[in-house]
C-alpha cells in the first residue's frame, strides 16, 4: 500500500508575519482537478517569462507547450478553494544542477486567504476571481470569471487510462526578485488522454487576451483529471536572483 503523504506530516513550521502566524506545509484532503496541455508558439511564451535564467522546454523548432490546470480544493487547511493555473514547463541551472519544473504564469483563486498564503510563501501570481466547477459523469468543467467578465471556459471529458500518480509537480516561481522552486507532493491516480477533446473558450479579458496570443495547437496533446488527490505544498528554495525581471501585468 502507498504511504499517505498527508499522515507523513508530523509537524509544521510556524512563521510570524504582519502579527498573524501561517504555517507550512499547508495540506490538501480533498479536491478535483483536471488539465489540458496544448501546443504553443516558443517566442510568444518566451516573451511572458520575465527571467532568462528560466528557459521554456522546446517539444519542436518553433513549438513548446502550455498547461491549464483547474484545482477545486474542498478540504484544506486553509479552507476551501478554487484555484486555475497557466503554467509552462522550463528548466534552470543552478549551482551547477539543472532543476525542471513549470513557471507558473497566472493563478487566479477564489479566497483572499489563498492569494496571502500563495504571494507572500511563493510569489504565486494570483488574483481573487470567481469559478464555477461542473464534476459531471463524462467531464470536468470550469467557467473563470472576474468581476462578471468571462476570461475563460473550460470543459474536459474524462477518460482514458489510468496510472498512479506518486511524482511531486515542480513549480517555479519569482518571489523578490528571486526564482523560488517549490515541490508539491501529489499523490492520485491520474487518467489522461493524448490528443484529447477538450474546449477552450477565451472571454475578452486581459488573461484571455494573454492566453490567446501564446498561438495554441487546435486540439491539446494531452487531458488528465486526477482520482482521490492529496497535496501537500511546503515551502520552495531559492534558486538565486531572476535577474532583469519585468514587471508582470496584472489581469482586471
Amino acid at each position: 500500500m502507498a504511504k499517505d503523504i498527508i499522515a507523513e506530516v508530523k509537524e509544521k513550521q510556524t512563521y510570524d508575519a504582519d502579527g498573524r502566524q501561517y504555517q507550512l506545509p499547508i495540506l490538501y484532503r480533498q479536491l478535483d482537478c483536471f488539465m489540458t496541455i496544448y501546443a504553443a508558439d516558443f517566442h510568444a511564451v518566451r516573451a511572458v517569462i520575465p527571467s532568462l535564467r528560466l528557459n521554456p522546454v522546446k517539444v519542436w523548432p518553433g513549438r513548446t507547450v502550455v498547461g491549464f490546470m483547474a484545482y477545486n480544493y474542498l478540504d484544506t487547511d486553509i479552507g476551501p478553494y478554487g484555484e486555475f493555473g497557466v503554467g509552462m514547463p522550463c528548466t534552470c541551472v543552478h549551482q551547477g544542477k539543472r532543476f525542471y519544473g513549470f513557471f507558473v504564469q497566472r493563478l487566479p483563486v477564489t479566497t483572499e486567504i489563498a492569494l496571502d498564503y500563495g504571494v507572500r510563501f511563493w510569489g504565486y501570481p494570483k488574483f481573487v476571481s470567481e469559478m464555477e466547477f461542473k464534476n459531471e459523469p463524462d467531464a470536468h468543467s470550469l467557467k473563470l470569471t472576474q468581476g462578471g467578465n468571462l476570461i475563460l471556459n473550460l470543459h474536459v471529458p474524462k477518460g482514458g487510462f489510468g496510472l498512479p500518480w506518486a511524482m511531486p509537480t515542480n513549480t517555479f516561481t519569482i518571489r523578490d526578485n528571486e526564482i523560488i522552486y517549490t515541490k508539491i507532493k501529489v499523490q492520485a491516480m491520474t487518467r489522461a488522454t493524448v490528443n484529447g477533446l477538450a474546449r477552450l473558450e477565451l472571454g475578452d479579458h486581459p488573461m484571455s487576451r494573454e492566453i490567446a496570443s501564446f498561438r495554441l495547437g487546435a486540439r491539446p496533446l494531452l487531458t488528465a483529471d486526477l482520482i482521490d488527490a492529496r497535496m501537500v505544498l511546503p515551502a520552495g528554495e531559492s534558486l538565486g536572483p531572476a535577474g532583469s525581471v519585468a514587471v508582470p501585468v496584472r489581469p482586471g
